[in-house]
């Protein structure tokens, strides 16, 4: 089932639950419909153009960015109030797969979000996750420690005498990535409701640690210390859009 076909039956749900007779409860649930989006220091990301420049000055461009988001928790004064444990995979590339719907979130404010970039160990289990042709191209190699990719992020970059490629994977249980985020978010209940956020590709390359190809290397694959540099720069990715 498409995420749009899903998203129109849920908002069709949500409008039947309001036309109710006045002895049925009141909903207090509504939906809550992400949408990410995917930039570089406020600048629209354009795919295979080399064009960018990250904290170390290396000239790069990116061809994929693919993902999981899970085990997303929303906070009200520093309290958990909502927390779930659906998986949702991420193909910055095609519109249709940066977004997601979270049909039923409890109504009242948020005032920030955090997420789990990757998979928690209890859910980093090789061939757990539906067995579509995405979860199946993220699969982590059984020899390497098996469960699945948690990031890819490709492209290239400008060396100084030839354009070379990079590819920062990270996948392995124990290296997910804790992200969060303030928000300005209110759910009403009985519809659907907005949370527009965004990834700065260049925060992958920034802070705590300066990431740079011509130095730390180009392929993190299997390295334990190049993963755990992209994992504690991966904290701060996001952003709401207001």
């Amino acid at each position: 089932m498409s995420r749009y076909v899903l998203l129109f039956l849920c908002v069709s749900t949500l409008v039947a639950c309001s036309h109710r007779n006045n002895d049925m409860p009141v909903s207090t649930q509504g939906g809550l419909s992400v949408a990410i989006h995917h930039d570089v220091d406020n600048q629209p990301l354009i795919w295979d153009s080399i064009m960018y420049y990250n904290q170390a000055g290396n000239k790069y461009g990116v061809t994929k960015l693919h993902y999981y988001i899970s085990n997303i928790r929303l906070y009200r004064n520093n309290n958990i109030i909502q927390q779930f444990d659906s998986v949702y995979y991420m193909d910055a590339k095609e519109q249709y797969a940066s977004s997601f719907l979270m049909p039923t979130v409890s109504a009242g404010a948020y005032d920030s979000v955090a997420l789990t970039i990757g998979l928690l160990p209890s859910r980093n289990v090789s061939y757990s996750l539906p067995a579509t042709i995405e979860n199946t191209a993220m699969n982590w190699p059984d020899v390497m420690g098996g469960g699945y990719h948690f990031l890819k992020l490709e492209g290239h970059w400008m060396d100084t005498t030839s354009v070379k490629g990079f590819a920062l994977h990270v996948g392995k249980t124990g290296f997910h990535c804790e992200a969060g985020f303030a928000c300005h978010l209110d759910v009403k209940a009985s519809q659907v409701n907005a949370l527009n956020i965004k990834m700065n590709i260049n925060e992958w390359f920034r802070i705590p640690a300066k990431y740079d190809f011509s130095l730390d290397g180009v392929y993190s694959m299997g390295n334990d210390t190049l993963m755990r540099k992209i994992v504690a720069n991966g904290q701060d990715v996001f952003s709401e859009v207001r």
